[in-house]
């Protein structure tokens, strides 16, 4: 077995362990409740634009997007265009053609209320 796949499996119990885990479940579970009084997603940036989202979530989105690299991601709940970005930098790896269209996101006016951002 290669060190990739030895590495792969190690994550594999990891995320096992994890998910069997109860106890890590609820404190979790109340960390998050309890960051969201404070704000705690809104502190992230992804290449300048602020994306509100947990960083463990930020990082599993661009691995998904990396491993099954699907042909459209449609996403709502745009705030700020920060999560736009990061779906778009994978693909821009992988090569698959990428135009995001959407209006005022970006918090500054503009005369056309729709933009459209080609990634490359």
């Amino acid at each position: 077995m290669d060190k990739n796949q030895e590495f792969e499996n190690e994550v594999f119990m990891n995320i096992a362990g994890l998910s069997a885990d109860e106890q890590l479940k609820k404190q979790s579970l109340e960390w998050n409740f309890a960051s969201a009084r404070h704000r705690y997603t809104y502190n992230f940036r992804y290449l300048g634009r602020p994306i509100i989202q947990f960083p463990q979530d930020i990082m599993a989105m661009q691995e998904v997007i990396w491993k099954v690299k699907p042909d459209l991601i449609i996403e709502t709940g745009i705030a700020h265009g920060g999560s736009l970005m990061l779906s778009a930098r994978p693909l821009k790896k992988a090569k698959i053609p990428l135009v995001i269209k959407f209006g005022q996101i970006f918090q500054k006016k503009t005369e056309d209320e729709n933009q459209t951002y080609h990634c490359w």
